[in-house]
């Protein structure tokens, strides 16, 4: 899950067409192995929209959607190929909802109901509030957004275990080092320094 999550990262780095039906189709990818990721369907389809032209900003949603509905819809037929949409609806969010673990605040004391039902619709909100407010619109933006995202969700659910960490821990060192890979600006003063010594070195010679 977490390297399709880096794959949909990767594809949206690139502003073209491909780029932008590359992340959705690994959003749906990421979506259909585990739960989780299907969160952060909104951010990646918003990504990079503030910058684009109405028509062009069309253009992206339809054809995010579009690949994030073909992609589901095809690496489906062998799940409905051998099971109905109910048997699987069954063995999938019914088993995760009815699933009791101790490995959570909510499975350890129980009679919490509200207080997480409170937690997750929070997750909710919080995924469709980075994707509609204004935010860091660069890929740094985008990776500390996706990793609030699930460490939400993850916050509202019974069964939580360790080896969930890798879910947003590539994200999280996307966001604090990614300041660092592009290289800093050289200061104007140096620069505007150089000529200035050439000339000053000039009129010493010349007057000599």
């Amino acid at each position: 899950m977490a390297v399709l999550v880096l794959a949909a990262m990767l594809a949206a780095s690139y502003a073209t067409d491909a780029g932008v039906a590359a992340r959705g189709a690994f959003t749906a990818l990421a979506g259909l192995t585990k739960f989780a990721p299907l969160a952060l369907a909104p951010l990646f389809a918003t990504h990079g929209l503030r910058t684009q032209r109405p028509a062009r900003r069309l253009r992206s949603l339809a054809l995010f959607a579009a690949a994030f509905a073909g992609t589901a819809a095809l690496v489906s037929i062998p799940a409905l190929r051998h099971d109905s949409l109910h048997e699987i609806y069954e063995r999938t969010i019914v088993y995760q909802a009815n699933r009791s673990s101790p490995f959570s605040v909510w499975g350890l004391y129980g009679g919490l109901g509200g207080l997480q039902l409170a937690v997750e619709l929070a997750a909710v909100a919080l995924a469709v509030a980075l994707a509609l407010l204004p935010r860091r619109p660069d890929l740094i933006g985008l990776a500390a957004s996706c990793a609030a995202v699930i460490v939400a969700m993850q916050l509202g659910i019974d069964h939580w275990f360790y080896l969930y960490i890798p879910w947003f821990f590539p994200l999280v060192m996307i966001a604090l080092l990614g300041r660092f890979s592009s290289p800093q600006p050289r200061p104007a003063v140096a620069v505007a320094s150089i000529p200035a010594r050439w000339s000053r070195r000039a009129a010493a010679a010349s007057s000599g």
